[in-house]
């Protein structure tokens, strides 16, 4: 063997039969050679000091090295990468819908609040998801092995060795102490309620804990219902809580759909890693319940989020709303039905299935940032 590859953009990392090995990482972060076999390998020139090795293990379960060179730029674009920037939208949009109805409710928008509350959020999921990194490598690479997903197995940064497991623990620990930081800018600099702190200490409590042990709530059943929680409940009630100094009911209801599609987003990711979380003991709400029953949870929740977007309407919710809601929610009724027709066998329709329940997700709490501003005029 020769070179390996330069494009990396599949994220499929290693894959293949017993001297064999496909390398596709992140597009462009690095360029990797392979280390020929001994018998093959040529003389180096004796200045040329060796690549530093990083061992890894084919679809056939054979060892291999591979040397790489990584310049400080492709550890800068590793450690973006490893940030996941699309899915901070997540957090940041269900937020931003909290800030929005307070303004909707108040007729004020302090910028700076806003900056200041999106930015604790951030370094909540940056510390989650780096923790995740670090805590997960194990079912992570065996997911790379058996078939890299866009939206399961984490990134495949650490499995590369451009980011070690603990330089991203590191990064976790600062991300959390900047978000604590944040949060009592927060609170003294903006004199926000007595409550923005215990909010914040309740994101932390899901979001860093959850893949961390001891605790670690992905392995307990529970994780799904912390990530509702955190991802759905916690950021829209927050930001309007923040500016406003009390909780407000329509922003809870109006919060229900949100929460059921994130819910979902999670469950429904837990399929592409149904081998390799089988394989390390890692009890999610899938692992528990199987596939077949998990296609009827994903439905009951969709159902949930249903009715609480027609809750919120009659709440209070502008009634543009259901317009704006329309794509979101034949997207959702699609991929319950998709779950429920055993569609997860299907490796890309369930690559199609995972896009489209995120499409839900983040389309909803869209649909409800533009029905208020539609309607403040």
């Amino acid at each position: 063997m020769t070179d390996c590859i330069s494009d990396l953009t599949s994220g499929t990392y290693f894959a293949g039969r017993p001297g064999e090995l496909s390398l596709f990482i992140l597009e462009e972060i690095f360029t990797v050679d392979m280390v020929p076999a001994p018998s093959a390998r040529p003389e180096a020139p004796e200045r040329t000091p060796p690549a530093p090795l990083v061992s890894w293990i084919d679809g056939g379960g054979s060892k291999m090295e591979v040397a790489v060179n990584f310049t400080a730029w492709d550890k800068i674009k590793a450690w973006i990468w490893l940030a996941r920037p699309p899915f901070q939208t997540v957090g940041v949009l269900p937020f931003t819908l909290g800030s929005v109805i307070a303004w909707y409710s108040e007729g004020y928008f302090d910028w700076g609040l806003w900056a200041c509350g999106a930015l604790a959020v951030v370094l909540v999921m940056l510390s989650t998801y780096w923790a995740g990194e670090c805590f997960d490598y194990e079912e992570d690479t065996i997911s790379g092995n058996l078939g890299r997903s866009k939206f399961a197995g984490g990134t495949g940064v650490v499995q590369t060795g451009a980011v070690s497991r603990r330089a991203s623990f590191i990064g976790s620990i600062i991300a959390l102490m900047l978000a604590a930081c944040t949060g009592l800018i927060i609170w003294l600099g903006f004199g926000t309620g007595p409550f923005t702190i215990p909010l914040g200490i309740i994101g932390i409590v899901g979001g860093f804990l959850y893949s961390t042990p001891p605790v670690r709530w992905v392995s307990t059943g529970w994780g799904e219902l912390w990530i509702g929680l955190c991802y759905g409940f916690l950021p829209v009630a927050v930001g309007c809580y923040l500016p406003m100094g009390r909780f407000d009911a329509l922003a809870l209801i109006a919060a229900v759909p949100i929460a059921a599609t994130i819910f979902n987003v999670i469950l429904e990711n837990e399929y592409p890693d149904w081998e390799s979380d089988k394989s390390t003991g890692k009890r999610n709400l899938l692992q528990r319940f199987g596939p077949e029953q998990g296609a009827k949870i994903y439905l009951a929740a969709s159902a949930v989020g249903w009715v609480g977007a027609a809750s919120s309407v009659v709440a209070g919710v502008p009634t543009i709303f259901l317009a704006y809601y329309a794509l979101p929610l034949l997207a959702s009724i699609y991929v319950s039905h998709g779950l429920l027709k055993r569609k997860w066998k299907d490796r890309r329709e369930l690559e199609v299935l995972c896009g489209l329940g995120i499409f839900a997700n983040l389309g909803t709490t869209t649909a409800y940032i533009l029905a208020f501003l539609c309607a403040r005029g």
